[in-house]
């Protein structure tokens, strides 16, 4: 009796770990570097916190206005985000960048956002950028890499008191923007 029940212990628990370990479709997407479409973002496993943090952001319409007059059509903009991102702190850089590129008109073919399981997965860019962390926005002008945004915005938020919530985006895109024309 006992010899039965350790082995259907054993053939119960050894069926669970077999379950466990296959990969499903979501766990797959969620791990797979993808290039997505904005308009696909909220159907990206990992991201149901984009739209909320897009939609609550407020621009500042004076530097929007900047910022669209200074673009030029060689200026592209690749975003990297990881999905369900526990860096609480910088996870707002991806939607409201995204958002303030929207309001200055900025083009869909101008922006690439890339889909990472970490900094260190591989990704279709790699000979244009180096991530040393995630999020990251770069500006590219003829597929060099001149600007990382994300890097400059997380210096400052750490250097100085300045609330990036509060402008500091727009400004960095600008400047970037204005030091490589």
């Amino acid at each position: 009796m006992n010899k039965t029940i350790y082995i259907s212990a054993i053939i119960f628990l050894s069926l669970i770990f077999a379950l466990s370990s296959c990969d499903s479709p979501t766990n797959t997407a969620i791990f797979k570097t993808n290039e997505v479409d904005f308009n696909d973002i909220n159907q990206t496993p990992g991201f149901v916190w984009f739209t909320p943090r897009y939609n609550e952001y407020v621009c500042d319409s004076n530097i929007i206005l900047q910022i669209k007059s200074a673009i030029k059509p060689e200026h592209n903009f690749y975003f990297y985000a990881m999905p369900s991102c526990d860096c609480e702190n910088y996870q707002d850089i991806f939607p409201y960048s995204i958002k303030i590129l929207h309001k200055a008109g900025i083009s869909k073919e101008q922006f690439k956002m890339i889909v990472l399981k970490d900094k260190n997965a591989d990704h279709p860019y790699k000979n244009i950028v180096h991530l040393k962390d995630l999020p990251e926005i770069f500006l590219i002008k003829n597929n060099i890499s001149v600007y990382s945004i994300g890097d400059t915005v997380k210096q400052r938020m750490n250097d100085t008191s300045v609330d990036y919530k509060k402008a500091l985006l727009e400004l960095v895109i600008l400047e970037a923007i204005q030091a490589n024309q």
